[in-house]
Formats: C-alpha cells, sequence, structure tokens
C-alpha cells in the first residue's frame, strides 16, 4: 500500500506541475490556438487529478500529507515546451498507472486525465 500512496503522491504532484507549466506556457504564447488549448487545459487537469485522488481515498484510506508533499516536488528539468510538459506527465502515467490501483474505477478517472493530455496535445502540435 506505501508504494501505491507513494505513486497516487508523484500521480497529484505531476498533475499539480503540469497545470503550472500550461499556465506559464499559456501566457507566453504567440499563438491564439495554443494560448485557448492551454487555457481549457489548465482549468481542466486539477479537478481530475482531484477525482483520482479522491476516490482512491475512499477506496484505500486518506494519504499522508507528507507523502502527497514529497510527490509534489519538481520532477527533473523543467520542460522547454508545452507539449514536452504534457508528453512528460503522459508518459509518467502510462508507466505507473496500475501501480496506483488496478481498480476500474480509478483507471477510469485515470484514462479521463489521459483523454486530457492526448487531446491538447493534439491541438498544439496540429492547430496552433
Amino acid at each position: 500500500m506505501a508504494n501505491s500512496h507513494q505513486k497516487l503522491g508523484q500521480f497529484v504532484g505531476r498533475g499539480f506541475q503540469s497545470r503550472t507549466d500550461a499556465h506559464l506556457f499559456h501566457l507566453t504564447t504567440d499563438s491564439y490556438a495554443a494560448h485557448i488549448a492551454l487555457g481549457a487545459y489548465y482549468e481542466g487537469v486539477i479537478a481530475l487529478v482531484d477525482g483520482v485522488a479522491e476516490t482512491y481515498q475512499g477506496l484505500y484510506g486518506v494519504v499522508p500529507l507528507a507523502v502527497l508533499r514529497r510527490g509534489c516536488g519538481q520532477q527533473g528539468d523543467a520542460p522547454s515546451t508545452a507539449v514536452e510538459a504534457l508528453k512528460d506527465y503522459l508518459q509518467w502515467i502510462e508507466a505507473n498507472r496500475k501501480d496506483i490501483s488496478d481498480r476500474s474505477v480509478i483507471q477510469n478517472q485515470i484514462d479521463t486525465v489521459v483523454e486530457l493530455l492526448a487531446s491538447t496535445i493534439y491541438k498544439l502540435e496540429n492547430l496552433s
């Protein structure tokens, strides 16, 4: 259980960081399409990540604050582009999602985060 708590903490922390990165790129882009796509991402991702965390804690118990704080530490180097930031989070999710929980309800919620990531990446790579 401790490892799944740590993975959830990392999922939450990386989600929060992706929101901050998206907001910073949103403020500095010269593309209107990227501005809109990033705005939709940063406005939506926190509620989705929060939903995963609340469902997880309803099923497995409250994750200690210290574990969540560790998960919120900056992970690696700062991304140089918005697409890089979003792809990094997407790759981390794909590599670690089963370590969070194999329960279908949680996997379905994680799929919704993946859906938002993939849609935003598409918009940034093809429409801006």
